[in-house]
């Protein structure tokens, strides 16, 4: 049953790939709930989405539409090579979503501010915007409209998000270009996002041994690694920051090699480094990070144990599942985000003491009986949490001397919460509410009583 009938198309978003088995879901299971109009429904990683045959003829995807890029991007097939309704990463779902004309001006200065309330509310003050991959133009304007009018409540960095080979023909000059026209002190466009790879529920997260199921599958790299090596060195060259996603350990050693060739290349660079998700690191790359001055990104509410990545990568790699802990004790920054609206619970996930809690945990927020994600010594302290969130989150963004910390001289920028995070007890983190937020000395939010 749908819960708004009067949609036209059918928008959705959160469904559980794994939960329809190796295949994936398919266009026929979807029409016998949405017969009538086009729908599109994105999983709860970002990295796949599900279309009836409704929103796939609109499109125009039929046997014979090529893969935009075979092996990295795709359309799911079945055995005579029907396309079956699942489109795995961004260059299969983006024909679906221009056909259904998804992003609407109107609609984004409507509900952009109650989002951006949203983000005051549960105490955010600053933002990495990680790409805004389906409202790209129109997302950019809203945003630096509302900053110029003083309504941002959050001062948002944003980035050039690029995630197929194309897209790094131009990506340095684009960038430059984005900057010079987003360029406000609460909006701008500064850092350079490449994804290197998928997600493991996906398939496409690329690891650097076979996966243990489908036993012997390895994943084709989303960008190709000499071709991201040579941007992240001429981005270095040209003291921009870079943001690479990496979830699996092959896509990390990628992140990895780029980074020490730039720092060997340009040894003098201001750009300023972040691996960001690092779901699975190999043993032997957890020094390198602070080798190479790197910060570590990830998302605590992934840490609920993960059944699937058990399933899929085996055992002695899932002991390996974000090693932030052992990142840090290295000498490396960590910082911890929501990658929100990529989430399996909603808007929790957008709310940083959750995020601290399950860092501090690695258990599901308020369940003290749920299992452990592996590994127990890979748990933050509630101060190293609280840090990864506010002054190393600052410096990644190179905002240290503004925000980040209450001092003379800086932006005030902080909130006022109910409990304090450092004597309440761990499996409550979560419930702590937000009192009052500021941003640059303006009361951003105010919890009615």
């Amino acid at each position: 049953m749908l819960s708004h009938p009067e949609q036209n198309p059918v928008l959705g978003a959160g469904f559980l790939a794994r939960a329809f088995g190796i295949d994936g879901p398919t266009a026929a299971q979807l029409d016998e709930i949405v017969m009538d109009k086009p729908a599109l429904i994105i999983d709860e990683g970002g990295h796949t989405a599900w279309a009836n045959s409704k929103a796939m003829a609109l499109a125009g995807i039929t046997k014979s539409t090529p893969d935009p890029v075979p092996g990295a991007h795709f359309f799911q097939r079945d055995d005579d090579g029907v396309p079956t309704g699942w489109l795995v990463e961004g260059a299969a779902i983006d024909p679906v979503a221009m056909a259904l004309n998804l992003v609407s001006e109107e609609v984004l200065e409507e509900k952009a501010p109650l989002f951006f309330e949203k983000m005051a509310a549960v105490g955010l003050t600053a933002a990495f915007d990680a790409g805004m991959i389906d409202t790209e133009e129109a997302g950019r304007e809203v945003a630096l409209a509302l900053a110029q009018q003083q309504r941002l409540p959050v001062r948002i960095v944003a980035s050039l998000y690029v995630n197929r080979p194309s897209g790094l023909i131009n990506a340095i000059e684009h960038l430059t270009e984005l900057n010079e026209r987003y360029n406000h002190p609460f909006f701008e466009v500064s850092t350079l996002k490449l994804s290197l790879d998928g997600t493991v529920e996906a398939k496409t997260a690329v690891t650097l041994d076979p996966y243990s199921f489908p036993e012997g599958h390895r994943a084709t790299p989303l960008l190709p690694p000499n071709g991201t090596i040579e941007t992240v060195v001429m981005a270095a060259g040209r003291n921009i920051d870079l943001h690479l996603h990496a979830i699996g350990d092959g896509a990390v050693r990628t992140a990895l090699d780029a980074i020490e060739a730039a720092r060997a290349a340009h040894p003098n660079t201001s750009s300023r480094f972040t691996i960001c998700h690092i779901e699975v690191v190999d043993p032997l790359d957890i020094p390198r990070f602070a080798a190479l001055n790197v910060v570590g990104q990830t998302t605590p509410t992934w840490f609920e144990y993960d059944y699937l990545a058990l399933e899929y990568l085996g055992r002695e790699r899932f002991q390996q599942l974000y090693p932030i802990a052992s990142i840090k004790r290295h000498g490396a920054k960590i910082t911890l985000g929501s990658d929100y609206p990529v989430t399996w619970i909603g808007e929790d996930a957008l709310n940083p003491l959750f995020n601290i809690e399950m860092a501090v945990t690695r258990q599901q927020a308020g369940n003290p009986d749920y299992p452990i994600q592996a590994k127990i010594s890979e748990r933050l302290s509630v101060d190293q949490a609280i840090r990864a969130h506010t002054i190393d989150a600052a410096w990644q963004l190179g905002m240290e001397d503004d925000i980040g910390s209450l001092e003379l001289n800086k932006f005030a920028d902080f909130v006022i919460l109910d409990n304090d995070p450092y004597t309440t007890p761990i499996h409550d983190l979560h419930s702590i509410r937000v009192d009052r937020t500021y941003s640059d000395g303006r009361l951003v939010y105010e919890r009615e009583p």
